[in-house]
């Protein structure tokens, strides 16, 4: 009996995770692909079967182009994965950065549900740009461009808690608001983490679980804790 297609994949071909064939819609056309399409492809497969299990051809096939294209495009294999990772931190700054902006007239309370809303929002929408960053097949450069996306995240948002403290309460937080706005993207990362583990679970319903969470924890902090911590920390 002749070897189906299937059977004569390589091993570790990501198209053996896609019930043996191609997706429907993504076969090599003769258009040609803009970088951004192409990255979308790149995206998705390297979200679901990490950078050392993708092949080119995979990379290529699900991007609905070829393999010519894609080295046409970029040098390799490893080029490739670091612009999709840096990509997708890139577009997440950029569009947290925008809510955070469009809050901060907002109390404290609204801008984090704001934050944590709109997150779990791109997510819902941008699940492989999540994935890439913060699922379990990341490595490499998409360790290094997730710490940059954290870091960047983080002092935008202790930037915001320590505006809204000064003007709102008995002082601004000092490092304090940089360890607040940890703990807020450690559980928004986490939540958005198990919600996408959690098969059927609506995001839009975990960002709101998420963040009366968050809300909760934070109308229970007493503002002169935090000023006790910041005394604690020797200044930089």
């Amino acid at each position: 009996m002749a070897q189906s297609a299937t059977s004569r994949l390589p091993d570790g071909d990501p198209r053996v995770t896609l019930h043996g064939r191609s997706p429907a819609g993504h076969r090599p056309t003769t258009h040609r692909p803009t970088d951004d399409q192409l990255l979308d492809g790149a995206s998705e497969v390297f979200s679901q079967v990490g950078f050392q299990r993708a092949t080119m051809v995979a990379l290529a096939e699900r991007a609905g182009t070829t393999k010519p294209t894609l080295y046409a495009h970029f040098e390799g294999k490893e080029a490739l994965y670091q612009r999709c990772v840096d990509r997708a931190a890139d577009t997440l700054i950029r569009f947290l950065f925008a809510a955070y902006a469009s809050a901060t007239e907002l109390s404290l309370e609204d801008q984090v549900r704001a934050g944590m809303a709109d997150f779990f929002r791109y997510v819902a929408e941008h699940p492989a740009h999540f994935l890439l960053l913060f699922g379990r097949q990341a490595t490499g450069a998409a360790v290094d461009a997730r710490e940059r996306l954290i870091a960047t995240v983080r002092g935008e948002l202790a930037r915001h808690i320590r505006l809204f403290t000064e003007h709102r309460t008995d002082g601004p937080w000092g490092w304090s608001a940089d360890l607040c706005a940890s703990m807020l993207i450690g559980a928004t990362v986490e939540g958005c983490r198990r919600s996408l583990d959690a098969e059927g679970a609506d995001l839009a319903e975990a960002g709101e679980f998420a963040t009366r969470f968050a809300l909760a924890a934070l109308g229970h902090i007493d503002p002169s804790a935090a000023h006790r911590l910041d005394a604690s920390v020797p200044a930089r």
